[in-house]
């Protein structure tokens, strides 16, 4: 239920930062063989893991966000051996530094509009909740305190303010690559025929049981359709006697207005509805839900959505691509201008800098 904030980039930047700490081991590195578990070492929480220019990152900074992890996952999860855990812990810790070197790079303009990204965020969290009390217990599902909930996306909202302004602030792309991008994948943009109809459904299933009735029964709500499907074809208005007679919850209360494309319900039913005409009305329709009537009202042949109607989209599928290529210089850049730097006490690194960084602009 927790959402994200400006959520398609928001998740670029979680997932760069997965690749860029090899994620937790399941992709890009050979996992050390299972050994039995060692006996825990006590370490000062004080201990300095990483330090830089204006960054410090203590041990239980590290320890606190990997029990916050650790605390969404089950017993068995949690048995991790003593080399598989530092494993996890360097990669908690690589994650930190990338967030604190982009906190690093902040501007009062950055933080006055996070500070609005994050306001936007909670409200929208609380209308969703419902209330205070279901928020919190979402909260506490994830193994995390309110206070460091807050503190957390505080965070997230500002460091995606700095990548937006240092790296997506500068991409650009093309109309050309839109375009070619729009081309390329046009199965993507392909909408197959659909239709917005009316129908009324008379249920041969119980309606408490969901079991199917008896030959008898059916019968007997066969004619009671028939009978229905005659008055709508006088002329009685469809949407009364929908809302009157339809057994199907979902679309009752809305006259039995449903849109549909070829192919998302049973074939009996989208047989019937692309056969009509706008305003005409089917014969008797059975399916395994029941007998249904009904009535036309649109049918859009299958066609491409516009590149104008995805112009953006695709325009920012692209920038976040370009985002993610460029996040690995900037962020050496970054550490480098911070002079970030391992402590004897830090865990082995899960990501070594091999790409020379670029002086930042």
């Amino acid at each position: 239920m927790v959402s994200k904030m400006n959520g398609t980039f928001l998740r670029c930047i979680h997932l760069f930062v997965a690749i860029l700490t090899l994620g937790f081991g399941e992709r890009g590195r050979t996992q050390p063989a299972p050994t039995a578990p060692a006996a825990p070492v006590v370490r000062d929480p004080s201990e300095i893991l990483v330090r830089g220019r204006g960054v410090e990152i203590q041990r239980q900074e590290v320890d606190s966000l990997y029990d916050s992890f650790e605390g969404q996952k089950t017993e068995t999860e949690r048995l991790l051996n003593a080399s598989e855990k530092e494993f996890r812990l360097a990669v908690l810790l690589e994650r930190m530094i990338f967030q604190k070197c982009a906190l690093a790079r902040a501007t009062e303009q950055d933080r006055r509009k996070a500070e609005q990204a994050y306001d936007k965020f909670i409200t929208d969290l609380r209308a969703k909740a419902g209330t205070p009390a279901a928020l919190k217990r979402e909260i506490a599902r994830q193994g995390m305190h309110e206070a460091y909930f807050e503190q957390m996306k505080r965070q997230e909202a500002l460091v995606l303010e700095v990548i937006n302004r240092e790296v997506r602030s500068k991409v650009n792309i093309p109309e050309a690559e839109i375009r070619k991008y729009y081309n390329d994948y046009r199965v993507n943009y392909e909408r197959p025929d659909s239709y917005r109809v009316a129908h009324l459904l008379i249920s041969t299933r119980d309606l408490v049981t969901g079991q199917d009735l008896t030959d008898s029964q059916k019968e007997e709500r066969r004619r009671n359709a028939l009978s229905l499907l005659e008055r709508a074809r006088k002329g009685e208005d469809f949407a009364g006697l929908v809302r009157q007679y339809s057994e199907d919850p979902v679309t009752r209360a809305k006259g039995g207005e449903v849109s549909l494309y070829r192919g998302k319900t049973v074939v009996e039913f989208d047989a019937a509805a692309l056969a009509l005409k706008p305003g005409q009305i089917s014969d008797l329709v059975t399916t395994q839900f029941g007998y249904h009537i009904i009535k036309s009202i649109e049918r859009k042949l299958a066609d491409r959505i516009p590149l104008s109607e995805v112009s953006k989209s695709i325009q920012e599928t692209l920038e976040l691509q370009e985002v993610g290529r460029r996040l690995p210089d900037w962020t050496l850049a970054v550490r480098k201008e911070l002079g970030i730097e391992y402590t004897p006490a830090a865990p082995k690194r899960a990501w070594v800098p091999e790409v020379p960084a670029k002086k930042l602009q």
